[in-house]
């Protein structure tokens, strides 16, 4: 609605979201934890790669954009990281930053005889997901109930 204020959290989103497309970047996980002070985590990610000139980068503009969310909210403490190479995909929007990539998912039961399967991220969505493994051409649906847990795949070393 025309004059309707942002919430915080919303606001918040918006602003570190504009920061980033000004870096080329995007948002791979927003994480915000109140305590003594709020903690707010940022991983991105650029085409390029994400390095500590980046980081520091993104950093110093955050806090610049974000002085209104201490006037709003409190003393707040930043950190702005890339996903890393082997980070756990927890929420919906990190499964949808992962598609395409590689990854190594856990599953509770053997599948094609493995616990333990890598391939390529097709789809994730509520019911569960889709991969290509590594030694196979069809994709492969995994429904939630059989998944432990999926990180990225750095691939071997």
């Amino acid at each position: 609605m025309p004059g309707q204020r942002k919430s915080p959290k919303v606001r918040l989103r918006s602003d570190i979201r504009h920061v980033l497309r000004t870096h080329g970047a995007t948002l791979v996980c927003l994480d915000v934890r109140r305590g003594p002070y709020t903690l707010i985590r940022i991983a991105i990610d650029h085409p390029d790669g994400v390095d500590i000139r980046l980081c520091q980068n993104v950093t110093r503009a955050l806090q610049e954009r974000l002085a209104w969310f201490e006037q709003t909210i409190g003393p707040f403490q930043l950190e702005v990281s890339s996903p890393g190479i082997e980070r756990e995909l927890k929420k919906p929007r990190e499964f949808r930053w992962a598609i395409g990539r590689s990854v190594r998912v856990l599953c509770r039961e053997p599948v094609h005889g493995d616990t333990d399967l890598r391939g390529r991220l097709e789809h994730a969505d509520a019911g569960g997901i889709r991969l290509t493994l590594d030694r196979h051409t069809t994709p492969l649906f995994l429904p939630w109930s059989s998944v432990a847990k999926v990180k990225l795949d750095p691939g071997p070393a």
